[in-house]
């Protein structure tokens, strides 16, 4: 199946709708500081759990692991509890990694891969390129699914908003 094809499974009741579909994000982000200090950041599981939405525990289980829990809702729909697996791979430090990211829940279940590439644009300047696809499946990706587009992008520069805003944190602390 190519990226972009949804697949279709049977509701309880026998209707036929698309259960799941890839969402893709991709973007740019500048930081304010070099490229080994976002390295480091993007990596910290303490300051991934405090960047992004939700009430979030991350803790790294093992080299390139973090396991945790993310409390989220979607829209309206309150989806509760998930269980998180992150995996790192394909690193070359400090300008490549692939993350890897499965969060299981009683709502539905969402798995997707994140490319990441960081370009040093001066001593003081890193540009982020990042590749994201997600796939919902179960009732958060019926109900989400809609939603999921328009809040990935929204998610998406929040968090970078807020790892930027730790990046400033970290530099002045060092100075």
């Amino acid at each position: 199946r190519r990226l972009g094809e949804c697949e279709s499974r049977p509701f309880p009741r026998g209707a036929t709708r698309p259960y799941f579909c890839p969402m893709r994000l991709t973007g740019r982000h500048t930081f304010d500081g070099p490229r080994e200090a976002v390295w480091d950041m993007l990596l910290d599981p303490a300051v991934l759990a405090r960047a992004f939405p939700g009430r979030q525990e991350l803790h790294r289980s093992g080299p390139g692991r973090y396991r945790g829990r993310v409390h989220l809702a979607i829209g309206a729909l309150p989806a509760g509890a998930f269980a998180v697996r992150v995996d790192i791979s394909d690193e070359s430090y400090p300008e490549r990694y692939t993350m890897r990211v499965r969060g299981d829940g009683l709502l539905g279940n969402a798995a997707g891969h994140a490319n990441v590439r960081l370009e040093a644009q001066g001593p003081d300047t890193t540009l982020m390129d990042y590749e994201c696809v997600l796939v919902t499946s179960g009732a958060i990706g019926l109900v989400g699914q809609h939603l999921l587009g328009t809040l990935g992008g929204a998610l998406a520069r929040s968090g970078l908003r807020s790892l930027g805003e730790e990046l400033e944190i970290r530099r002045v602390a060092h100075l």
